[in-house]
């Protein structure tokens, strides 16, 4: 039987598909975004890794578009 297991993270790293001050956080895959919105909701700190073409960008789902 599988239980409910809550784990809280000091720091989650997490990629992003896009970035924009308007937007904040986004991607392309709606199970994808989901799943990062759990880890950060986790996390003490998050740490976003982008490259420069995704910034600035706006991809479907929003992630979060707290800075």
């Amino acid at each position: 039987m599988l239980t409910s297991l809550i784990i809280i993270f000091d720091q989650g790293f997490i990629g992003g598909c896009a970035m924009s001050p308007e937007s904040g956080l986004t991607g392309f895959d709606y199970a994808d975004c989901e799943f990062k919105k759990a880890v950060i909701k986790q996390c003490n700190e998050t740490i976003v890794a982008l490259t420069s073409e995704k910034i600035p960008a706006v991809a479907r789902y929003v992630i979060t578009n707290e800075s």
